[in-house]
């Protein structure tokens, strides 16, 4: 596209800006010339894009101004600490209660005993993950 004022009017029409004279312009312009009609969806597809890029901005700030605040640090804690309790008492009464009962069936035997081991493989796991990727994570600095 050369001329300046279609330009303008393709930049408008796209951000709102323009007044109904002006939009009756360019679409008059663009039905003159039907190659002008791509250009005109390749600025509609651009200001989507950028359009999600800010609204996506603006929910990343949103979800970090609630996450940084010390109630919502706090109840994470507490409701990650109150469930792995939680389960850990169930799991270890349980466990007492099939090693105790000598009539408890073989299977909730095995089942707890896999399950119990399964346990404590995948924490050991991420635990080790996250001790090997902690020093080379290249996006510690990043800013939201």
């Amino acid at each position: 596209m050369s001329d300046p004022r279609i330009e303008e009017l393709m930049v408008k029409v796209v951000d709102g800006l323009a007044t109904p004279a002006e939009e009756q312009e360019l679409m008059t312009h663009v039905a003159e010339h039907p190659e002008q009609a791509v250009e005109l969806d390749a600025h509609r597809g651009l200001k989507a894009l950028t359009d999600g890029w800010v609204e996506r901005l603006h929910l990343d700030q949103v979800e970090d101004q609630f996450t940084s605040a010390p109630v919502a640090r706090a109840e994470l804690w507490v409701g990650t600490t109150l469930t792995v309790l939680g389960l850990s008492i169930l799991f270890g009464w349980g466990l007492v209660a099939v090693v105790v009962d000598p009539t408890a069936p073989v299977a909730v035997r095995a089942g707890l005993g896999a399950l119990g081991a399964g346990a404590f493989v995948l924490l050991f796991s991420v635990l080790r993950w996250h001790l090997a990727t902690r020093k080379h994570d290249r996006y510690t600095k990043v800013i939201r």
